[in-house]
């Protein structure tokens, strides 16, 4: 009999990060997490890719992983500077993606665009005709830059000046795919959502509905609705706190089912701020009970939207539970991949 494909096992490994705005405090600590105990399986990833903030944490990974610690405190800074404008991201005047393209041009290695070459894959949409791009090389860094800055632009909340890329302009990846897949190997997909990645929080709530976006499927459910809100609009720096160490933790889970946990590597410094999540667990109970929309108003949604229906069980029933949870997981819908020259605008 033969044995599943495991992250273990796997001859071709890929990483893969969701699009998710604010809550890619929830991808840094999970890329901590395995810069910090999972250089073994790193050193087997082929390919890393990306849409909107899952695209910036992808090429930490590859091009500037001493720089994770830079990336936490930069997410901490523009947090409090959108939640200090009258209006947030929305202020007129106002735009989020200069902060971040003046942190890209400080922090990415002069060389960062020859790293990614071939090992990034960045997830962008066009903006004439909606089509979803997966960008792999870049002739410059500056071109890396705006790829990048592409894949993270919203229209309207991202400012009304959309990259411009060899002649054209592009839109934020999660648009069209917001957790790209890879045709061949085993690839590991994140997620600050609950729903069927590889690594994400596991909610109990909801009736194990799903709906899909953009290539990956969010469970149907009110705490999923509460981190919709604050991928948008950031929640105070403990409750990103908050989020950062989930991301730790469910990489650390992630990492010992697969049996690729390395003790030997520097440990996490303590919290200073309590239970962290605690804190995200009551804040999200919090805000569900403050949301209007009653369960079966749930329930219609989900049918209307192609939900499709989980098998009964969790993968923390038992080990082989969790074994065909993980099997499951990594099954994602794979785009077929079109890259800046072969696609027509």
């Amino acid at each position: 009999m033969l044995r599943p494909v495991t992250a273990r096992t796997a001859d071709v490994l890929n990483l893969s990060f969701c699009g998710c705005g604010f809550l890619g405090i929830y991808h840094l600590g999970v890329a901590n997490c395995l810069v910090k105990h999972g250089q073994t399986l790193l050193s087997r990833v082929h390919r890393v890719g990306g849409a909107s903030a899952g695209s910036l944490i992808a090429a930490a990974i590859v091009c500037a992983r001493d720089k994770i610690q830079e990336c936490i405190q930069f997410c901490y800074n523009l947090s409090r500077e959108v939640n200090s404008k009258p209006l947030g991201a929305l202020t007129p005047g106002y735009s989020i993606m200069d902060p971040l393209k003046l942190f890209l041009q400080e922090y990415l290695p002069p060389d960062a665009h020859e790293q990614a070459t071939g090992k990034l894959h960045i997830s962008m949409t066009t903006a004439r005709k909606k089509k979803n791009v997966i960008q792999s090389e870049f002739a410059s860094r500056d071109e890396l830059i705006n790829c990048l800055l592409a894949s993270s632009y919203i229209p309207v909340y991202g400012g009304f000046r959309p990259p411009v890329i060899r002649g054209h302009h592009f839109y934020d990846g999660g648009i069209t795919d917001n957790l790209p897949g890879f045709a061949d190997g085993l690839t590991i997909y994140v997620s600050p959502f609950s729903g069927k990645q590889t690594i994400s929080p596991t909610d109990k709530a909801g009736r194990n509905w799903y709906l899909g976006w953009g290539s990956q499927d969010f469970q149907v459910n009110r705490n999923n609705a509460v981190r919709v809100i604050h991928a948008l609009f950031p929640p105070s720096k403990s409750l990103l706190k908050a989020y950062y160490e989930r991301g730790i933790k469910d990489a650390k889970a992630f990492l010992r089912r697969e049996c690729c946990f390395e003790e030997n590597n520097a440990e996490f410094p303590p919290s200073n701020l309590g239970s962290t999540e605690n804190i995200l667990n009551e804040t999200i109970r919090d805000q569900v009970r403050r949301l209007s929309l009653p369960t079966n108003q749930i329930q219609r949604v989900s049918s209307t939207c192609a939900v499709e229906t989980s098998p009964t069980g969790t993968a923390d029933d038992d080990a082989d539970g969790a074994n065909n949870d993980i099997k499951d997981k990594v099954k994602q819908p794979v785009t077929k991949h079109t890259s800046i020259d072969n696609t027509r605008y």
